[in-house]
């Protein structure tokens, strides 16, 4: 009972508040370098991120990598993941949030692990992994809605629909979609992604990306880029 009493303390708005923003300013001086911008109630902890993120309402980061150029959309929650630089994550997404047993005999977590989510456990060590490892890589788009399940890759410049479910890896440039997610397409042909693969323009420097935005302003960007770099025409 008094447990209970104490959680809904925790859970009244104005110490909700006040925690947000004490957080919210011990998190942006400790990554004051970074330009990192966060919006009202972002947790981030045990985490490594690099420059000019932004996390909107609500989200939660967990023991996770982080690349540059990253925005997290409202309502998200990541744990133990590592994800690349210009990706978009949308809203109310859920990644990396731990695994049941399909093949003992109960699913119940106090039967396999000690760590009492259900207040008791009926074993003293872990005898299954519940925690995965959540793999994106750059220039990834996920849609709102989507969860992703523990031990799946997601290759770079993929594109997730809103509210899929992936069980499953996802190729380079692949777009999938549905419960479970299937893949869809390709945006590309597959000799155009071999040579984006070799291109990794996440990689480059601000400067070059600057003086070459024509690449990525219009639907003839990566024609243009493979004419100039591999003396190919009209391949896509």
């Amino acid at each position: 009972m008094i447990r209970g009493l104490f959680i809904l303390f925790l859970k009244n708005p104005i110490l909700i508040w006040c925690r947000s923003f004490y957080n919210g300013c011990k998190l942006l001086w400790r990554h004051r370098y970074k330009n990192l911008k966060i919006h009202y109630n972002v947790h981030i902890g045990g985490t490594i991120l690099g420059m000019y993120n932004t996390f909107y309402d609500n989200v939660e980061v967990r023991n996770c990598s982080v690349g540059s150029h990253v925005y997290v959309s409202q309502n998200t929650i990541i744990s133990n993941a590592t994800i690349g630089s210009f990706c978009s994550i949308g809203a109310n997404c859920k990644i990396g949030l731990g695994k049941h047993p399909i093949n003992y005999l109960s699913t119940y977590p106090a039967f396999y692990s000690n760590r009492k989510q259900s207040q008791i456990s009926f074993v003293k060590e872990n005898h299954f992994e519940e925690i995965g490892r959540v793999v994106i890589g750059n220039d990834v788009w996920i849609g709102s809605n989507v969860t992703i399940l523990d031990d799946v890759t997601i290759g770079n410049g993929a594109i997730i629909a809103a509210g899929a479910v992936v069980n499953k890896d996802v190729s380079p440039y692949s777009i999938v979609g549905g419960i479970p997610a299937r893949h869809i397409k390709f945006r590309f042909s597959i000799e155009v992604i071999e040579k984006l693969k070799q291109f990794k323009w996440w990689e480059k420097e601000e400067k070059w990306l600057l003086e070459n935005l024509n690449f990525f302003t219009s639907e003839k960007g990566v024609d243009e880029y493979l004419k100039k770099n591999f003396d190919e025409t009209n391949i896509i």
